[in-house]
């Protein structure tokens, strides 16, 4: 489909990031998620206790592939030098009811590699939880929670798409 075929044309331009490029531009991408937290109560600390971190699943499931991108980026940032402690990070699938159930405001960034035609994203936001009978795209517009996506690359053509279908997520 529309995906395989931005991939084909991508990779007729692929790059090669070495592990240290790629942990700089997550680094670098959360640290941009800053700037839309960044309020008077906001405290560098917080990246680490303060927000909740997730992934965007894979196209074709909302399980997640434990061998995805994503995953390997949510262990990044527990083990390198950002040091978010588990409790902070959660499954995709667990988001809806914590997010449910929480009585208090939370912020939460969803970290990603690369985003090609943005379809990926939109599934994950739009897709609707059985058992809160929400999305997450729901959970934004009420407006008590704060979802920032925190890909490392984005193309235009994603980002577009994105600001479209889900305008409450916020991009760093």
């Amino acid at each position: 489909g529309e995906e395989r075929m931005l991939a084909v044309k991508l990779l007729n331009f692929f790059v090669y990031y070495n592990e240290s490029m790629v942990d700089k531009l997550l680094m670098h991408s959360i640290g941009k998620a800053g700037n839309l937290l960044n309020d008077n109560n906001w405290d560098h600390s917080l990246f680490r206790y303060g927000c909740y971190y997730s992934t965007i699943p894979g196209e074709n499931n909302v399980n997640q592939d434990p061998s995805g991108s994503g995953l390997l980026f949510l262990r990044k940032i527990k083990a390198r030098g950002f040091g978010v402690p588990e409790e902070q990070i959660y499954n995709f699938n667990n988001l809806f009811e914590m997010l449910d159930q929480t009585r208090t405001s939370v912020s939460i960034i969803f970290v990603d590699d690369f985003v090609g035609s943005g379809h990926q994203c939109v599934k994950a936001f739009q897709f609707r939880d059985r058992r809160t009978q929400k999305s997450l795209n729901d959970f934004a517009e009420e407006g008590k929670h704060k979802l920032i996506f925190a890909p490392t690359i984005i193309n235009n053509i994603g980002y577009n798409k994105i600001r479209q279908s889900c305008p409450h997520l916020h991009l760093s």
